[in-house]
Order: C-alpha cells, then structure tokens, then sequence
C-alpha cells in the first residue's frame, strides 16, 4: 500500500536527519504525509461538494459582514442620538443635511467626468441624485444584505420614528425592517 505521493517520500529521506529530528520532537513521524495524501485524495473525490462549500462561504462570509457593520452603524446612529439635546430629531435632521451635501458633491464630481456630448444628454435626462429616496427593490436587497452601510433613506427613517433609548426592542424592529426593506414592493 502506497502512503504519500512520490514527491513527499523523497523529498522525506532525502533530509532524513531533520525527518528523524522532527519525528522525535514533536512525535509526528511521517502521519504528515498520510494527512497530507488522504486531504488530497478527499478533495479529489468529493470535487462538487468542496466547491459548493467554498462557494457557499464565499457568499455567505459579505452577507454576515454586512449585518455586523450595517447593526453597528444603527446603533452607532441612534445611541448618538441620546448624546444630542434634540435626540433622534436632531440625529434625523444632521443626517439628511450630510445626505444632501453628499449628493451635491457626487453630481459635481460626476460633472467633471462628462463631456460636452453627454452633459447635454444628462440636460435632458435631468435626474437628480438621492440618497434620501428608495430605490427599486434589488438595489434596496444588494444595499440591506451585501453593503456595510444601510440606505440613508432608511437611516433617517429609523431615527424619526422609533425611540431614544437602545433595547431589545429596537434590534428586533431593526431586523425586521432590514428584511421588509429587502423584499420586493
């Protein structure tokens, strides 16, 4: 019975004296290489089930990111908002200001990138940017479930109607939303 590949034996009692070392240090002997080959072999015969796990993790690993950073920003928002005279209002008001000074600056940063042709297209079109508006429903899923920040919409929209105070009751009713918000009108 073979154990290992061609290439691992070699190179093993090519370097006897550090394989000898190493066995009687840590007391592993050669069960590397018979790891190291039975791993392979796994892999190699369970070909679509190695894929669909690293797949699986590879879409799942954004999803969880995204609720971690986007719950820390609500709670970041509204326990702010205990800190301020005005509460979840002034929180509410300072946000939609940002929000509008933000749009401005994205227009204006996309001007300095059309030129003469498209500005008069753009003219035309004369759709404002903003983040105060709900967008259709697969962008609202791709910003609730995959983005490390909530809508700003959404944020404001969070902060006028609920409570000061953070509890139980507000993560519930966060979630909730979060999942309401991701589903089609």
């Amino acid at each position: 019975m073979i154990i290992g590949d061609f290439e691992t034996f070699y190179a093993e009692t090519r370097s006897f004296s550090i394989f000898f070392l190493r066995g009687r240090i840590t007391g592993v002997g050669t069960a590397y290489a018979k790891v190291n080959f039975s791993m392979s072999m796994y892999i190699e015969h369970n070909q679509i089930f190695v894929f669909l796990g690293l797949w699986l993790l590879i879409f799942l690993l954004p999803a969880f990111q995204s609720l971690f950073t986007q719950w820390m920003e609500v709670r970041a928002d509204h326990l702010g908002a205990t800190l301020l005279d005005g509460g979840n209002a002034q929180m509410a008001n300072s946000l939609t200001i940002l929000c509008e000074y933000q749009d401005r600056a994205l227009e204006k940063s996309v001007g300095y990138h059309i030129d003469f042709k498209n500005e008069q297209e753009a003219n035309k079109k004369d759709k404002k940017i903003s983040s105060l508006e709900r967008d259709s429903w697969f962008f609202r899923f791709l910003e609730f479930q995959f983005m490390p920040h909530p809508p700003m919409y959404w944020r404001v929209h969070a902060l006028q109607t609920t409570e000061t105070e953070w509890s139980i009751r507000k993560i519930k009713l966060w979630w909730c939303s979060r999942f309401r918000e991701s589903l089609p009108n």
